[in-house]
């Protein structure tokens, strides 16, 4: 879970059962809310692999549910 750093960039990995949409946002993409979203895994987990994203990057994820849409 979190940020994962591997040869390529950094897979980004998140716990969140009740979200409708996931994204991480960051230094990386230049704090774009929307232009690096994750993929269900099922089971409530979300990821993606961001290339070029290193160690030391900051980010934060951006977790839409049901509720925010109200």
């Amino acid at each position: 879970m979190g940020a994962i750093p591997g040869a390529n960039g950094v897979t980004f990995r998140v716990w969140a059962p009740h979200a409708e949409n996931v994204y991480v946002i960051g230094n990386f993409n230049d704090w774009s809310k929307t232009s690096t979203p994750l993929a269900s895994e099922m089971n409530g987990y979300w990821s993606t692999e961001v290339p070029g994203a290193k160690a030391g990057d900051e980010y934060l994820y951006s977790i839409h549910t049901p509720a925010d849409w109200k």
